[in-house]
């Protein structure tokens, strides 16, 4: 049988080993660790002695399933103008491919062996290089349900497709399929739900004047429903929620202490609480990422984590005051659904207690809890209570 060269890039020998130091990228360091085929001897790259290696073909295994994730050769997906010599479409050198996911994950030696071992008379493209690549069809998959709920349909946009948004009119990720779909997908892939102890404790403050006495749970907590007219991040008016956070000038920070005029000549009171029972929540700030862009266990799906990394960092992205009402409506809605529907886990649907996401201010810990204030008397303990005339940063 007549040998086909691979179009990307050629096998190492069998007998060529790496080193632990020639990996940079902390996928590849798992995967190294994986290898159950370590032995003590001689880097073939780094020129190591006596070193743990493992096969190089195993590691350069990995690097052509990312780097070739989603690429196909050009000669099998684009067409061919004879009269331009060149294809229709745009084409990537496996030179392009290998720096662009590998230059600063492995050592210099390594990386020079396998750009040596490249097939440069190759071109390669985008798997459906008219489609959106993965992680852009779940960018306008959100950016489509942000603009849907805020100017659209904000109850009743199961039934909107997302619009072509290129030339090529292909049908995106739809409103409905990002919210059902999309973000479940996401957030079982990275284990993003929780669970806290009994016995977590957070803080929540209140504002209020001088004379006002705060001494239980009722007291700090939420306002009655018909009491509740502001928009917050994950709550409209007229719906209460409970907010907390991890410190308590995290806690300061969101009811805006320290920076808004209406807090002068009030006081803040702050009650630390503690958590009678196991609660269950959608944790944000503790994503079970990819241990590097090589990672072995997210070959197929790294795309996900590229997204959520943005993704969260617009749920708690600073708002202007005036803009709150509007811009608080998708992160309103996206709370509504997992407070009715919860969050998958393992393949099972798990009822929320709440969601567990970074400060807009300083990045810190906070938490939305689906309670009003007879929910919160019988999930917390008041454990401590302190209160501050000084609006002046610690």
């Amino acid at each position: 049988m007549d040998y086909e060269p691979d179009p990307f890039m050629n096998d190492f020998g069998e007998g060529e080993r790496v080193c632990l130091e020639c990996l940079i990228d902390l996928g590849l360091r798992k995967a190294f660790g994986r290898s159950l085929d370590k032995e003590q001897n001689d880097c073939s790259f780094c020129g190591g002695e006596d070193r743990e290696t493992a096969p190089a073909l195993e590691i350069q295994a990995i690097i052509k399933s990312r780097c070739l994730s989603n690429k196909n050769e050009a000669v099998n997906e684009l067409s061919y103008c004879t009269a331009e010599g060149g294809y229709l479409g745009k084409t990537y050198e496996p030179t392009e491919i290998l720096e662009a996911h590998t230059l600063h994950a492995v050592g210099d030696e390594f990386f020079t062996a396998l750009e040596e071992n490249l097939n440069i008379s190759s071109l390669f493209c985008d798997w459906d290089h008219n489609m959106p690549q993965p992680v852009e069809q779940w960018q306008y998959g959100w950016e489509a349900f942000f603009q849907t709920v805020k100017h659209r349909s904000r109850f009743f946009f199961g039934e909107h497709e997302a619009e072509a948004r290129d030339e090529f009119d292909h049908t995106e990720i739809s409103p409905n399929d990002f919210l059902r779909h999309n973000v479940p997908q996401g957030i079982q892939r990275l284990r993003a739900v929780r669970t806290l102890p009994a016995g977590t404790t957070f803080y929540r403050c209140r504002i209020a004047p001088p004379n006002t006495t705060v001494s239980d749970i009722t007291e700090i907590g939420p306002p009655p429903a018909t009491d509740s007219v502001g928009s917050n991040r994950f709550s409209p008016p007229g719906i209460v929620m409970f907010y907390a956070g991890d410190t308590p000038i995290v806690s300061a920070l969101e009811v805006g202490w320290f920076t808004s005029p209406e807090c002068d000549g009030k006081v803040l009171h702050t009650g630390k609480l503690c958590t009678l029972t196991e609660l269950t929540v959608l944790d944000f700030t503790n994503l079970n990422y990819p241990a590097g862009k090589f990672d072995p266990d997210w070959i197929d799906d790294y795309h996900i984590a590229e997204f959520f990394s943005d993704f969260i960092r617009d749920l708690s992205a600073p708002i202007q005051n005036q803009r709150k009402p509007l811009d608080y409506v998708p992160t309103q809605v996206l709370c509504e659904y997992f407070r009715f529907y919860g969050a998958k886990t393992d393949g099972e649907w798990s009822k929320l207690d709440g969601i567990k996401f970074p400060s807009s201010h300083d990045g810190t810990p906070c938490y939305v809890f689906f309670w009003d204030n007879t929910q919160a008397r019988s999930n917390l303990q008041l454990t401590g209570l302190t209160v501050e005339f000084s609006q002046a940063p610690p």
